[in-house]
């Protein structure tokens, strides 16, 4: 089955590789594989080059992600610290005595003691005292914001005895970090607290941001606290803030890139969950870096990395150059001892260095076993081809003599072939030309049998339509006699036509109507007689055509009678005719077959002396090649310098050495 064409074209580039590896010399395929392997090297290196360049870069999203969140840890670690602030200050009995009593100065008082100790221990920006209804019974905050505090959501959950751990307020349009926490009133029952007043403090997000920039500051890196698109505030000048809206405006997830002017940036957002997920989003850290540094960072180390490798494969490449030049060198060495060798000739006498104890001192130990080797076999074909050559001339000879007689019969043997062939033939045409005769003999008389069968259907048929004739016309005579009595009733019918009108006319208006169909039926009688005659008239005809038939069929039966004798007679002696052209046919045919015979002994014969002509000619070929073998042999082995020859080149006035170095 042929290869497909891909297959072949497969099969094809292959040879071609192969062809191309064993054209190639030892030191370039060594400095090929040096190369190969410097290649491997250097892409290995590449991979990692880039694995490490990428690494750095891999998950930009995932650094500015966990730089946010460590600000969300950082501002609940605040929010932990303010909020068991205000637990102990809620407990204050002073405070809490006083607002149950309604000593507004007192707790005054104690508020401004209280926010001096917690400003102290925690540096926060607002501490507001509120009384249920919203009244700020106490402050110390920048101003306008205490008047805010009473609508924020973190007020009305401590009216309803929800202590407020972690919220984020916006007072005046600034974000607050805050805590809050009810007073009670004293005396009442534990199942029934009364709320009487609402300690708040809180801490502006920008102090939490720059406090957290100072503390884990990042280069490159901007931290702002934005909600729905707005910057309320971040490390970054104030005057940026409108470039950080339009920024994150219209951004989703909590990393993407966008472009600050021409410069592309890096986005993380994380969202503030103040309220342990019970509340919708309330803020938003946003985390912004330049990517210009880190592209300038990843083309720095690219180059560097790059020039380390280039280096480096320079001086592979280098190494192995020396490398291959150093193992060929001797090898090339060998090629020159062994080429006169490889064409035909050479100095067997030669020896080559083996002094050396590695492989390239066994392979000329092995190459000097080679030469002894091959000298003491070309000394040998040297003795052997001058015999050879001898024997062969005479061999030579003998078959030429073969040759010519075997030619010679041959020669004879195809004329006598070839008359043996011609009288076969001419048997052969006659054979058939008897057969054709006796074919057309017994068709002749099978085709006279066959008239003869005609002749007598003939005859009786004949004899079956004269029969049927003689009916038809007894039947015509039936047909007159119908047709007589035809006539005789349309008489009848015109005389009483006749006696109805005559009646008719002597009933008088009365047979008026009788009479006209008496006229009728008296019309009716003459168009009947009428036909009755032309009946008549065609039967009369009939009958004369008959009988001239009859007479016809007569005459034609006789002469058919007669026309059967007549070939009966003839057929008898075609039979005779028919017995001689068969004898004569089957001697016809033993006679081919016998000259069929003789002409395929002679024609095998005749390729029994072609094969020894060619077995003659084979031989004389033979005997030529032999002796041209025996030339070409003193030829090959005469290039040879072997034991015993004199050297047939000097160097420098002398022999050629014995000893080459390797």
């Amino acid at each position: 089955m042929a290869a497909s064409p891909p297959r072949r074209a497969t099969a094809d580039r292959r040879a071609q590789g192969s062809t191309f590896l064993k054209a190639l010399t030892v030191r370039r395929k060594l400095q090929l594989g040096v190369f190969a392997i410097v290649l491997g090297i250097l892409t290995a290196s590449l991979f990692a080059m880039s694995v490490s360049v990428n690494k750095a870069d891999a998950d930009p999203g995932e650094t500015l992600r966990e730089y946010a969140a460590q600000f969300d840890h950082f501002r609940r670690t605040e929010a932990e610290a303010m909020y068991t602030g205000i637990s102990v200050a809620s407990d204050d009995v002073e405070v809490e005595t006083a607002l149950s009593k309604g000593d507004w100065p007192t707790a005054q008082h104690g508020f401004t003691r209280i926010a001096d100790d917690l400003h102290n221990a925690l540096d926060n920006d607002l501490a507001v005292l509120l009384a249920p209804d919203g009244h700020v019974i106490a402050e110390r905050a920048a101003p306008g914001v205490s008047g805010v505090v009473k609508d924020t959501r973190s007020f009305h959950d401590a009216l309803q005895d929800v202590s407020v751990k972690d919220a984020i307020e916006y007072l005046n349009g600034e974000p607050y970090q805050v805590s809050a926490e009810p007073y009670y009133q004293q005396g009442g029952p534990q199942s029934a607290k009364t709320t009487i007043a609402v300690l708040l403090i809180g801490r502006r997000m920008s102090a939490l941001v720059h406090e957290f920039g100072e503390e884990h500051g990042a280069d490159g890196l901007i931290l702002a606290i934005a909600r729905d698109g707005r910057v309320f505030t971040s490390t970054a000048a104030p005057q940026l803030h409108r470039d950080l809206e339009a920024l994150i405006a219209n951004r989703g997830g909590s990393y993407f890139r966008a472009s600050w002017g021409d410069v592309p940036q890096d986005v993380a957002v994380r969202s503030i969950d103040a309220c342990g997920g019970a509340c919708a989003r309330i803020a938003q850290i946003v985390v912004v870096r330049s990517r210009g540094p880190i592209e300038a960072e990843r083309r720095r180390r690219v180059l560097e990395m790059s020039a380390w490798l280039v280096g480096i494969a320079f001086a592979a490449l280098g190494g192995g150059w020396l490398l291959a030049r150093w193992i060929t060198r001797p090898i090339e060495g060998y090629v020159e001892a062994t080429a006169a060798l490889a064409k035909g000739g050479g100095d067997l006498t030669q020896r080559l260095d083996d002094h050396s104890d590695d492989e390239l001192g066994r392979l000329a130990h092995n190459l000097n076993e080679v030469f002894e080797q091959i000298g003491t076999l070309a000394s040998k074909v040297k003795d052997r081809a001058a015999e050879v050559a001898s024997s062969s001339n005479e061999i030579r000879g003998a078959s030429h003599a073969v040759l010519d007689g075997a030619a010679e019969q041959a020669s004879r043997l195809q004329s006598t072939g070839a008359a043996t062939t011609e009288m076969s033939a001419s048997i052969q045409q006659v054979a058939s030309s008897a057969a054709d005769a006796n074919a057309i003999a017994q068709r002749s008389g099978q085709a006279i049998e066959d008239a003869v069968a005609r002749m007598e259907q003939i005859r009786e048929a004949v004899e079956g339509a004269a029969q049927r004739m003689a009916l038809l016309g007894e039947t015509n005579k039936r047909i007159g006699s119908i047709v007589d009595t035809i006539h005789q009733i349309a008489d009848q019918t015109s005389l009483l036509a006749l006696n109805a009108a005559i009646e008719a006319a002597h009933a008088g208006e009365h047979g008026r109507g009788f009479t006209v169909v008496a006229d009728a039926v008296g019309q009716l009688a003459t168009r009947v007689d009428r036909s009755a005659k032309e009946i008549d008239e065609l039967i009369g005809h009939s009958r004369a055509q008959t009988e001239e038939v009859l007479e016809a069929m007569a005459a034609g039966k006789r002469e058919v009678a007669l026309g059967t004798k007549l070939i009966s007679d003839s057929i008898a002696g075609i039979q005779k005719v028919l017995h001689v052209f068969e004898d004569t046919t089957s001697a016809v045919k033993e006679q081919a077959i016998a000259s069929d015979e003789i002409a395929r002994n002679m024609e095998a014969v005749g390729r029994i002396a072609q094969d020894v002509l060619v077995a003659s000619r084979q031989a004389v070929a033979q005997g030529e090649r032999l002796t041209e073998i025996a030339t070409s042999l003193e030829d090959a082995v005469s290039g040879f310098r072997v034991e015993g020859e004199p050297p047939s080149r000097r160097i420098g006035g002398r022999e050629s050495p014995k000893l080459l170095e390797g």
